[in-house]
């Protein structure tokens, strides 16, 4: 016998396992864009303001996109990796040679790292 008020909903609990999955492959899905960063064009005591980005794959990025740039380090001795936050950024102009000129929101600082290393960066999408 059935409680009042209690309701079966297994369309519910299907519905939220399933965006839950969904959240977790996304995850797994590597949909980052390796950039390197170029200049430095505005500081402000010390600190990058606004950086000079190049995406190396011809990206098609719109001014007022947000990014999260992120390092790739490999885990132990493996082939697997994982993504480390260094900065966010937004767009505030495209050139058409894949040039991005970005305002730093913060981590500025390890910008500066990665510009004398010229290691790469890979940028993700902010949602």
């Amino acid at each position: 016998m059935k409680k009042e008020g209690n309701i079966e909903r297994p369309e519910y609990y299907g519905r939220y396992i399933k965006e839950i999955t969904q959240e977790y492959l996304l995850q797994f899905i590597d949909n980052s864009i390796p950039m390197l960063i170029v200049s430095v064009e505005k500081e402000k005591k010390g600190k990058p303001k606004e950086v000079l980005i190049y995406c190396k794959e011809g990206c098609d990025l719109k001014p007022k996109v947000e990014l999260q740039l992120n390092v790739k380090t490999i885990i132990g001795d493996t082939n697997l990796f994982k993504y480390e936050k260094i900065s966010e950024v937004k767009i505030i102009h495209s050139e058409s040679n894949g040039l991005y000129l970005v305002s730093v929101k913060n981590g500025g600082e390890k910008l500066l790292e990665f510009l004398e290393s010229k290691r790469e960066v890979y940028a993700k999408i902010q949602t």
